[in-house]
């Protein structure tokens, strides 16, 4: 006898996570793949990961997405279907996948979306926005008449959405977020300790002492490539360095929210103010940002418990509650007219 297996993919810029309608098998792997010489698939996921940074001329390790758009389809379509394998058995039919889909694509990157989607091997496609599956991974009143509002701070986009009914009211995607940090604190070694260093020992400095405000005063050796004399070197970066270099993303990510607030009905506004702004995805993991994305708009902010795997919750919500089913689209929807 075959069984039927039903998967949610939140397929994110830096990483695509994964599950089964039970949450009891997850996948959460980079979304990276490592190709030598253009045409060999080397290392997908994680393994292509560790390869960043450390690979000869002849291999490159990217990301298929930039800034929530697809960059290779091609290379995405081989990602997940390398990542899907690990869901099927001698068992099991082609899946039914549940998908979560960015906001604001343009035709071109609608058609790139609906290309890689239909060569994978499933049976059916549905799709739900991601600001509606974080919601409901929050445990928000989703289908009510009343507002909520969702800010997923990835690593190349900030996704801000408010919710009411069921729907996506005002969604927009920023193209900035953890990597624009990343990316500033980099510049700041370089500039203030005359120290080359590269983008995953920049993220374990965010990560460890990023702390926006009220931070404990402490500091941080790093190696790195001295840019004058070329050599292998090392500095320590204190933490009031590390926070002031990424003071402008928080504040791009704080100005967004205030003007998503401005243009949000005022009925729904009230719901808001009362219940406050909920921040979601990795980033948000960012010591004290919260606190300080509150002291810009004046609304109260959280951090949700589960900020990597909460769009993943929320997806496994839809695919086993009968009435949350609705809040999910096809893809034929999705594209409408231009395939």
């Amino acid at each position: 006898m075959l069984f039927r297996k039903k998967c949610g993919i939140d397929l994110g810029s830096d990483t695509i996570k994964i599950a089964d309608k039970k949450n009891k098998k997850v996948v959460c792997e980079k979304n990276m793949i490592a190709v030598r010489d253009k045409t060999y698939v080397i290392a997908v996921g994680q393994r292509a990961y560790e390869m960043y940074e450390k690979t000869p001329l002849c291999v490159t390790a990217d990301s298929p997405m930039v800034n929530g758009a697809i960059a290779d389809g091609g290379n995405l379509g081989f990602i997940l279907a390398r990542l899907l394998k690990r869901f099927s058995s001698v068992f099991t039919k082609r899946p039914d996948i549940l998908v979560t889909v960015p906001m604001e694509l343009s035709e071109i990157e609608m058609r790139a979306f609906y290309k890689v989607l239909t060569g994978l091997k499933v049976r059916r496609i549905a799709l739900v926005e991601k600001g509606v599956a974080d919601a409901v991974g929050i445990g928000m009143p989703v289908l009510a008449q009343t507002g909520s509002m969702v800010v997923n701070i990835g690593a190349s986009t900030t996704g801000i959405s408010v919710i009411s009914d069921g729907k996506v009211i005002i969604g927009r995607q920023y193209p900035y977020g953890g990597n624009a940090m990343d990316q500033a604190v980099i510049t700041m070694v370089r500039r203030e300790h005359n120290l080359a260093i590269g983008k995953k020992t920049a993220e374990k400095l965010r990560v460890a002492m990023g702390y926006l405000m009220n931070g404990e005063a402490k500091s941080s050796e790093v190696y790195g490539i001295h840019t004058i004399s070329g050599v292998p070197s090392s500095a320590r970066i204190p933490s009031e360095d590390i926070s002031k270099a990424i003071t402008d993303t928080a504040d791009a990510i704080a100005d967004a929210v205030k003007m998503t607030l401005q243009r949000t009905p005022p009925q729904l506004l009230e719901n808001i103010q009362q219940n406050g702004i909920y921040l979601a995805g990795g980033v948000s993991l960012t010591p004290n940002i919260a606190s300080y994305i509150q002291e810009k708009v004046t609304f109260p902010v959280y951090n949700v418990p589960d900020p990597v795997y909460n769009t993943m919750n929320g997806l496994v919500e839809i695919m086993n509650d009968k009435e949350l089913k609705k809040l999910s689209f096809s893809l034929k929807d999705y594209v409408g007219n231009l395939i």
